[in-house]
């Protein structure tokens, strides 16, 4: 049965398709996979080290969403007709989006920083958490390097026009179908 395991899911570590086959193995599992074998393993948004899965999130049980106003942003992917695309540039710089309960917009577009106002018009049901967005924004007109100005078109393009907003727990995603790109971002 362990070769069978193995087979079709060959990333399993050996010592976890043992385990599960009740096979003695001398292998020790590595030391985050025994604690969370054993239930020992917490995530906590507070602790660095904690595992997160592809968007930055601790993975736990889902909480209550974010609020969208009020709540400092972070940019952890730039959503394109291709799907989601985790841009090297992302690790150098760190577009931010802040919308105040007033309206009022501000953060940092990767290079330049990012000033302005948001309509916001709730769509659906409360209990959806999805609302319209129109972003009217400005920016500063500092040069960076091209890697980082080409972020920080295509977080400006997915601001621009009307933009889909749902808010998950820890996370917002912006969609602009028009412009067929969009932003997720994670809680600060």
């Amino acid at each position: 049965m362990a070769a069978h395991l193995l087979r079709w899911f060959p990333l399993l570590p050996t010592a976890l398709v043992a385990a599960a086959c009740s096979i003695p193995t001398t292998a020790a599992p590595p030391p985050a996979v025994g604690r969370a074998v054993a239930g020992q393993l917490h995530a906590s948004a507070a602790d660095p080290g904690a595992p997160t899965d592809p968007l930055g999130n601790p993975f736990g049980p889902p909480g209550p969403p974010a609020p969208l106003l009020g709540t400092p942003w972070v940019v952890v992917t730039v959503l394109n007709a291709r799907g989601g695309d985790h841009d090297p540039a992302l690790a150098q710089v760190r577009p931010t989006l802040t919308i105040t309960p007033g309206g009022a917009v501000f953060g940092n577009a990767g290079c330049n920083r990012l000033t302005g106002d948001a309509r916001i018009d709730p769509v659906g049901p409360a209990e959806d958490h999805t609302a319209r967005i129109v972003f009217r924004t400005a920016t500063t007109s500092r040069w960076c390097g091209s890697a980082v100005l080409a972020l920080e078109e295509e977080v400006l393009r997915a601001l621009r026009g009307p933009v889909e907003a749902v808010t998950g727990p820890g996370t917002l995603t912006l969609r602009n179908l028009a412009e067929h790109t969009g932003l997720t971002l994670r809680a600060e």
